[in-house]
């Protein structure tokens, strides 16, 4: 079961980097390079999420008010894509991130 969870994660982190990839290209940015200076990261890093993708959803939610795009264009794939699966894979993506905080807090309570 963590091997599908974190398989369906690391699948929604490649949607985002796909997309962050797209939104530097169509913004005043055009290069990795000119966005990273922009966003105050190091270019290495931008290539890693473009790449790899993004899992923490601190940074998706960061990117999302830094392009003044919603959380949910960040997360979703191309238009073709049914709305039912992409739905489901976004909320599987908030059920691991609660099945994740519930872990941090029980352990931090232990």
């Amino acid at each position: 079961m963590r091997y599908i969870m974190k398989q369906n994660r690391t699948d929604l982190g490649r949607v985002v980097g796909a997309n962050l990839k797209r939104l530097i290209k169509e913004s005043e940015y055009r290069t990795q390079a000119r966005f990273a200076e922009a966003y105050f990261v190091d270019e290495r890093t931008v290539r890693r999420w473009v790449s790899q993708g993004v899992e923490k959803v601190y940074i998706i939610d960061e990117l999302a008010d830094f392009f003044k795009v919603d959380r949910m264009s960040l997360l979703s794939e191309r238009e073709e894509v049914s709305p039912f699966y992409r739905t489901f894979r976004v909320l599987t993506l908030f059920q691991n991130i609660c099945y994740n905080s519930y872990r941090q807090r029980r352990f931090i309570e232990n």
